[in-house]
């Protein structure tokens, strides 16, 4: 018994409309099981209650058994002054406050054992996603209106990266902008090494040379360590030169080349070209934020990423190394969809937020909602299992669900987790979603 599960019983009123009693024989009525309390303090505040007839209004504790009221120092904490009922899976002993027996309810006995038999299945179940076998039973209705929820969730937890990081930026959102949409170009695999070269690489050092591509190259890929060493390449050794120079006015310090990781990458995702196609997005682009508030359509904030590298990348997709499919090195549409959905959209509905102005709130879920599911495993796991993933507002919430709730077998937070449980005692009957 774990008390995630028993905050979960309590919540959906497992002891259902039968006759109640506390461990001392008084008769107790829920009226009200109380709201959940994330916070410090008992586990369920505002709760109403009859307990031997008298009408009582105040706070649920709960313990997987009731010794651990003594154990957690909850007899001399103020804040569990107003406890009127301590809930238990087992009644190992009596608990007081400031002298007064509080009653106790010893749930165990109350619960189903095919309630208790599904549940154990679902933690103890192999499978990546505990419910894998019992997901054809779950209505269809059901799985929308979770992923729906799931995208939110997911959408401000995202918000909440975007403002934390907005305040490590000395709130410069342009600055903002920029390191998130580099971070995303290169993600997952050389995410951090990005942020470790924004960190080093200030924007307003690369808005001096926004002009001239040659230097904002040198600047990114130098900085990045990518220079180092004799080359025999013409425009390496002109990169080369041109850091040299900017080091001198700048004092920019290169990463150590080996952050950096190439091994089972497409051509297209090396990050030498990655540094370079961001070159272009800053010599195309002067002012991110601005031009994204005001764009309105999908197209156009793609059209936003559609730029091309220098010349040299039509023929190479990595530094001193000839392509000889002359393949195309403008950022593609996977890779600009990503940056949308990652960054572009929390930055919108952060800023929109935070500036009170919720034009560019709704913006950003219909550019979520407007752009394709992404493609990858998560996604694949999903759509095998007959859910329906119709945008990248549905894969978001895919990755929500498995990484926040499947991983960890949260079946009681979960709302398909939910159904399963209550189905096992008929609570869904009749009710419609």
């Amino acid at each position: 018994m774990q008390e995630d599960l028993l905050h979960y019983l309590w919540e959906i009123g497992v002891a259902g409309t039968r006759k109640l009693q506390t461990t001392c024989g008084q008769a107790l009525e829920i009226i009200h099981p109380g709201t959940r309390n994330v916070d410090q303090g008992p586990d369920f505040l505002y709760s109403r209650l009859l307990i031997g007839g008298l009408h009582w209004a105040g706070h649920v504790e709960l313990h997987v058994h009731a010794s651990d009221w003594a154990v957690h120092g909850h007899s001399a904490d103020p804040y569990y002054k107003n406890v009127i009922l301590h809930v238990v899976w087992q009644a190992d002993s009596e608990v007081y406050f400031e002298g007064t027996r509080l009653p106790c309810l010893e749930l165990g006995p109350l619960v189903p054992e095919d309630l208790m038999r599904r549940y154990e299945g679902l933690m103890h179940a192999a499978n990546r996603l505990p419910c894998h076998a019992l997901l054809n039973s779950v209505p269809g209705e059901c799985k929308a209106i979770w992923f729906e929820r799931l995208m939110i969730e997911r959408f401000q937890q995202k918000c909440e990266e975007v403002r934390a990081e907005w305040v490590s930026c000395n709130s410069d959102w342009e600055a903002l902008f920029f390191r998130r949409v580099a971070r995303y170009l290169v993600a997952p695999v050389n995410a951090d090494a990005m942020s470790a070269l924004c960190s080093r690489l200030p924007l307003h050092a690369l808005r001096k040379l926004r002009h001239d591509p040659l230097a904002l190259e040198a600047a990114l890929i130098g900085t990045a360590g990518m220079l180092s060493g004799a080359a025999a390449d013409p425009f390496v050794n002109d990169l080369q030169r041109e850091y040299k120079f900017l080091q001198q006015k700048f004092g920019f310090e290169p990463l150590g080349p080996a952050q950096w990781k190439f091994l089972r990458m497409r051509p297209a995702h090396f990050p030498d070209l990655r540094l370079a196609q961001l070159a272009a997005l800053l010599f195309q682009h002067h002012n991110w934020l601005g031009k994204m508030l005001e764009l309105t359509d999908a197209r156009e904030f793609r059209a936003f990423f559609d730029v091309s590298p220098s010349p040299y990348w039509a023929t190479h997709a990595h530094l001193g190394a000839p392509d000889t499919k002359h393949r195309h090195k403008a950022i593609g549409k996977d890779a600009a969809e990503v940056v949308l959905i990652n960054a572009v959209c929390p930055i919108l509905f952060a800023y929109g937020s935070m500036q009170s102005m919720n034009t560019y709130c709704e913006r950003a879920l219909v550019l979520l909602q407007a752009l394709p599911p992404e493609h990858n495993v998560c996604c694949r796991l999903w759509k095998s299992h007959n859910f329906v993933l119709e945008s990248a507002g549905h894969s978001q919430a895919g990755l929500q669900l498995y990484r926040k709730y499947c991983v960890d077998k949260k079946c009681t937070r979960c709302m398909i987790g939910d159904f399963l449980l209550k189905k096992t005692i008929g609570t869904f009957q009749n009710q419609a979603f």
